[in-house]
């Protein structure tokens, strides 16, 4: 059978461009679907990253209103450090006086007192009197001297401690000795230094 197209040429070439600008169109609609796949995945993942970094921004002001409230703490340590700093630097050097003179009086014996009491930052001096015995002349008196020069050796805030006069005499009717004691203080006497417990016999 022979199909014989009566049909101009110029209406065969029209319906031929008409089937062209279908799949033209069709093409075309398939390209722009494809953008919108493409363009609503991309604002998917914007919209995923901007409530990401809304979070991160909360968690971050969050963390800054708690580093406010433990900046306080920080002004405070820093405030007690200066502080501190001026303290030292004023007690630098300062001879802690009531530890010594309480060390003094705790270390000397029941049968000695002291008439003088003199020191500053770099010695002391003291005299006074020990109790003398009338059957033991030569040794009772400077047993007590004896013992006080160890008890004072002894104590952190002072140095060669010296026994630079002794002399009996007769004090109100009693037999005494007459003592001089020469030391010179130790850095331990510093206020910045504790000066150790005395060990009483």
């Amino acid at each position: 059978m022979i199909r014989v197209n009566l049909l101009p040429p110029d209406v065969l070439e029209k319906r031929k461009l008409e089937r062209w600008w279908v799949y033209a169109v069709f093409v075309a609609l398939a390209f722009y679907a494809v953008l919108a796949v493409i363009a609503g995945a991309l604002v998917y993942v914007r919209i995923g990253k901007a409530s990401d970094l809304s979070a991160k921004q909360q968690e971050a002001a969050s963390l800054q209103t708690q580093a406010a409230q433990f900046k306080v703490f920080e002004d405070r340590q820093a405030t007690f450090a200066a502080r501190k700093a001026v303290v030292q630097k004023a007690l630098a050097g300062r001879v802690g006086w009531p530890s010594i003179l309480t060390d003094l009086s705790l270390v000397l014996p029941s049968d000695a007192w002291l008439d003088t009491l003199t020191l500053d930052e770099k010695a002391v001096s003291v005299t006074g009197k020990a109790v003398d015995s009338v059957n033991e002349p030569a040794a009772a008196g400077f047993k007590t001297i004896a013992k006080l020069l160890v008890r004072l050796g002894d104590l952190r805030a002072f140095d060669n401690v010296w026994l630079t006069q002794s002399q009996k005499e007769d004090y109100k009717g009693n037999p005494v000795i007459n003592f001089q004691i020469t030391a010179d203080m130790s850095p331990a006497a510093a206020s910045d230094a504790s000066t150790a417990p005395p060990t009483v016999p």
